[in-house]
């Protein structure tokens, strides 16, 4: 059961990363990598660590990009 939140997850953290480093264009990589910041922001609440993610989701998802 937890696998079905887990593994999914991760391959969106995964693609995005990978995306945000082969995409040619700045603003398409600024936007990838907030999406990365987002996503390990849920990975982080996922794993107990709400402060983390709560700060990761305000400096890397928002103020950031």
């Amino acid at each position: 059961m937890i696998f079905s939140y887990e593994i999914p997850l991760l391959l969106l953290l995964l693609v995005t990363a990978a995306g945000a480093i082969m995409v040619k264009d700045l603003i398409s990589a600024v936007l990838l990598l907030g999406c990365y910041s987002f996503f390990l922001s849920l990975v982080w609440a996922w794993l107990g660590a709400v402060d983390v993610a709560f700060v990761e989701a305000v400096v890397g998802a928002g103020l950031a990009t």
